[in-house]
């Protein structure tokens, strides 16, 4: 079974997201707090492939990038991107975007963008142009075309900047700018904030995926139908019961992507091998745990059944929950 120093091992001792944060010790608070309870994950599915140059198929996030024909180098390029990509699966958001870097010929900036929507001989956005030269061959709705110009006055406007938005180190003053653009609300700022400026403690509860693998994994109940979590009404349930998880939110984010889209009885089997073979899983199968940085944590070794019957697995459920 794959080992927390394998998973290390991917990044290095000094990898450092954009940020600055240090994502090995990312990963060790995540993999030691509440008993090691988020170890199981971190070794089923590795290490953020937005955050590492390990990208594979098994680490990648719905969220990111995937196939597309340009990541996004800007922080104008992110926003059209996250824009692009509201309210889609990850399938369509990755389509999607394509479509606006191929209607832009691979230069989306404030200044092409509108340009193309405007008149020749003025600044005047001509909204035949704005249908025919950028929201139909885009495939955008009529809301993302006026959000992403939108997004492109403001810039043009003095606004919004790539330079304040890359050294502003104040999130709140950043959704506070980002949330004045048509289309923009909280979520496209969680996202911007996570995967391009790749900044280490926010938690989007108003992403449905986050608090499903939240209320699945956590065995969190919340007030809507079906005791499912409400970004408004449960978000301080939401935030105190994870609150053991700071300052790595963002982290924590990616792997209740992972757990609202895996079977937990793949966790709960890794479960049960952590709790018949812990000094293997967690610490260094050699040498000075102390010495490696990676620090061992003491686990109560239990005998746990494999997980393959329905009565066996109701049994299992017990290990995950608080």
């Amino acid at each position: 079974m794959t080992t927390l120093t394998a998973v290390l091992e991917t990044i290095g001792t000094i990898a450092r997201a954009k940020g600055g944060w240090c994502l090995r010790e990312g990963l060790l608070h995540l993999a030691q707090v509440e008993d090691g309870k988020m170890l199981p994950l971190i070794l089923q599915h590795g290490v953020p492939a937005f955050y590492s140059c390990v990208a594979t198929e098994k680490n990648r996030c719905r969220h990111e990038a995937t196939q597309n024909l340009k990541d996004p180098v800007t922080c104008f390029e992110s926003l059209c991107r996250t824009i692009a990509g509201q309210f889609v699966s990850g399938f369509s958001a990755q389509a999607a975007w394509n479509r606006l870097m191929e209607t832009t010929s691979n230069n989306l900036t404030p200044e092409h963008v509108l340009s193309l929507i405007s008149d020749e001989d003025s600044t005047r956005i001509n909204p035949e142009l704005l249908e025919t030269k950028l929201r139909k061959p885009a495939g955008l709705t009529k809301a993302k075309a006026a959000s992403i110009v939108d997004l492109a006055l403001h810039f043009q406007e003095g606004k919004l900047s790539e330079q304040f938005l890359k050294t502003t180190i104040d999130e709140t003053e950043i959704r506070k700018a980002l949330l004045q653009v048509k289309g923009i609300g909280p979520w496209s700022c969680d996202m911007f904030l996570i995967f391009f400026l790749e900044r280490p403690d926010v938690l989007p509860i108003g992403d449905l995926g986050v608090r499903k693998g939240i209320a699945k994994y956590f065995a969190l109940s919340g007030s809507l139908k079906k005791n499912q979590l409400c970004p408004r009404q449960d978000e301080r349930k939401i935030t105190e019961r994870l609150l053991h998880y700071k300052p790595y939110f963002s982290l924590l984010a990616y792997y209740m992507w992972r757990a609202a889209d895996t079977p937990l009885l793949e966790t709960y089997k890794i479960e049960s091998q952590l709790k018949l073979e812990p000094c293997l899983t967690v610490s260094e199968s050699a040498g000075d745990p102390a010495q490696s940085g990676v620090p061992s944590l003491k686990r109560k070794v239990t005998k746990v059944a494999s997980p393959t019957t329905p009565l066996q697995s109701k049994r299992t459920r017990r290990l995950v929950t608080p």
